[in-house]
């Protein structure tokens, strides 16, 4: 079984490491545990990061799909990757046009459902947070961008 280079970003550490196990736990026996599937944070060590990064670069490594943060977006320069995940949006426009390339996302259902009739397009402001104004307990529904909404919403490409 040939599985394609894949780098899924995720919001936070806890949700790149618990994805990776559950990725894992789905795969045929012989390649469970194998290292198939690795996640990479900041929370991991210095030895564990650049094994990591060693193993997903090498055309041989093992690695075939990595969970990431997003702030490894700027640090991984890793050629043959054939797929890129964002799961779950960006909340502004600015980190989901930096991602962008060959790349799916996976948006939360709420994101389709959200009318977004009496909220137009302010180019002068399009991450404003759907909500108007939010707090640092607002939640991901709360703070997501205006414009990042009218993307998901969207019926054609970028």
């Amino acid at each position: 079984m040939v599985i394609p280079k894949t780098l899924v970003f995720h919001d936070c550490k806890q949700e790149a490491s618990n994805a990776a196990i559950y990725n894992n736990n789905w795969l045929p026996v012989a390649m469970k545990n194998q290292g198939v599937i690795k996640h990479y944070h900041s929370n991991m060590s210095a030895k564990y990061l650049q094994q990591t990064y060693d193993d997903f670069s090498s055309d041989a490594g093992t690695c075939r799909i990595l969970h990431a943060t997003a702030g490894a977006s700027t640090g991984l320069d890793i050629c043959g990757i054939c797929i890129v995940i964002q799961y779950g949006m960006c909340k502004n426009m600015a980190k989901m046009l930096h991602l962008t390339g060959l790349f799916l996302i996976m948006a939360e259902p709420w994101a389709f459902s959200t009318s977004l009739d009496e909220k137009p397009f302010d180019c002068m402001d399009p991450d404003k947070p759907y909500t108007g104004t939010v707090k640092k307990s607002s939640s991901k529904q709360e703070w997501t961008g205006c414009a990042v909404l009218h993307l998901i919403q969207s019926t054609t490409c970028l």
